[in-house]
This record gives structure tokens, C-alpha cells and sequence, in this order.
């Protein structure tokens, strides 16, 4: 009997280990479903969030360097390129993204807005930017490619045309500041058409001759009428 109870003992212990192996395995498994779930919630999220915009890390750049960057997810932003000032850069982040609209009012036809900024904007001397538009844009709202302006905080940094290619047309802009940013054309109000006032001379009247003028002057008359007669019979 004492025999039978070992046997049955041991096979409940054996029984039990199973059962929490089994159980070890079942919470191994969720705990990493669980994580991978984390994990794509978190790239999902940073996508949302980085889908309209372009981060730059910049761990450490040379005074006086430049960082050239191809831009993807902004709105007719191809290229940017950094120029740094007189002190090493470390742990820079550079933002671009886009925006509904500038923080600034805007008369004119708008192709995008975009904001660039950064965590230490004085670390930053310059940028170029390299725009990208389809043509067929352009076309649309009637501007030719010479008309595209670039502006920042309201006003005109003067973009160049600098080429066209595959439908696209590139225009190539400088900038000492950082902001917010529109592409597109401004319209003025058309000024109005001067009209040109032609003054017209009076008529002049004659002034009425004195009594004293009037008389010498018929008398002048008579008496060259009076000297024709007296020519003829003498």
C-alpha cells in the first residue's frame, strides 16, 4: 500500500510539472505576442506621425560643413541641404513637414506650405532647398514657370528656375532663416488705370478796343481811302 501511494504521488507530481511547463509555455507565447503587438503599435504610430515629414539627426557635423538631404515625404520639397556656422554641431534634429497653411496671410494661389525648424536654429547659418513641381500643376491654375515664387514668413526669397525634366519643373531657393514656408504665386491687386486729364484752353475772348483806339484806327481806314482817290486824279 505505502508502494501504491508513492506511485500515485509521483505521477501527481509528474502530472503537476507538466501542467506548468505547459502553462510556462502557453505565458512565453503571449508574452511575446504580447511584444510584437507593442512593437507594431509603435511603428504604426511613428509613421502616422512621420508620414507627412522628413526627421534629420545630425550626431555631429564640423563647424563650417554642409549636410545634403533628399527629402521624401514633404510636399514638393525634393532636396535640403544644411550649412552650419562657426561652432561643431552635436545632437542637431531638424524637422520638415507640412502644414495646412503659414502662420501668416497669404493673398495668391498656393501650391504647398511646409515648416522647417530645428532644436538649435543657431546652429544653422544657411539652407538650399530643392523644389519639385508637376507641371501639370502649373498648368492648371495658369502660371508659367517663370512666375513660381517661394516665400517664407510672407516674404519673397526670389526661387530660380533650374530645370525641367520628365514633367516636373525644379527651382532652387536659399534661405538665412527657418519658418514657414509657401509655394506659389502672390496676386496684387490690380492698380487702377490712370486716366490721363487733357486741359482743354479756354477760348480766348477779344477784349473790346478803348474809344481812343477804335477811333485811330478809323481814322486810319479814311485816310487811306481818302490818299487812293487823290491818287487817282492827280
Amino acid at each position: 500500500m505505502a508502494a501504491k501511494k508513492k506511485v500515485q504521488k509521483k505521477a501527481k507530481s509528474n502530472s503537476f510539472l507538466k501542467i506548468v511547463k505547459h502553462n510556462y509555455f502557453l505565458y512565453a507565447l503571449l508574452g511575446v505576442l504580447l511584444i510584437c503587438l507593442i512593437i507594431l503599435g509603435v511603428i504604426s504610430q511613428q509613421t502616422t506621425l512621420t508620414g507627412h515629414a522628413s526627421i534629420e539627426t545630425v550626431a555631429f557635423m564640423k563647424a563650417g560643413s554642409e549636410l545634403h538631404s533628399e527629402i521624401n515625404n514633404v510636399e514638393n520639397v525634393d532636396e535640403l541641404t544644411l550649412y552650419f556656422g562657426e561652432e561643431d554641431v552635436k545632437g542637431l534634429t531638424v524637422l520638415t513637414e507640412n502644414i495646412p497653411a503659414p502662420n501668416w496671410e497669404f493673398n495668391g494661389v498656393s501650391f504647398s506650405s511646409f515648416r522647417i525648424s530645428s532644436t538649435d536654429n543657431q546652429k544653422i547659418q544657411k539652407i538650399d532647398l530643392l523644389l519639385k513641381i508637376e507641371e501639370s500643376k502649373l498648368n492648371q491654375a495658369d502660371i508659367s514657370f517663370g512666375d513660381v515664387q517661394v516665400f517664407l514668413n510672407g516674404k519673397d526669397l526670389g526661387a530660380k528656375l533650374s530645370k525641367k525634366e520628365s514633367g516636373y519643373v525644379y527651382y532652387v531657393v536659399s534661405s538665412f532663416e527657418l519658418g514657414d514656408f509657401l509655394i506659389g504665386k502672390r496676386v496684387t491687386e490690380s492698380s487702377s488705370p490712370t486716366t490721363s486729364l487733357s486741359i482743354e484752353e479756354e477760348p480766348q475772348v477779344q477784349q473790346p478796343l478803348a474809344t481812343g483806339q477804335a477811333t485811330a484806327q478809323k481814322k486810319g481806314f479814311f485816310s487811306k481811302v481818302g490818299d487812293f482817290f487823290k491818287g487817282l486824279f492827280s
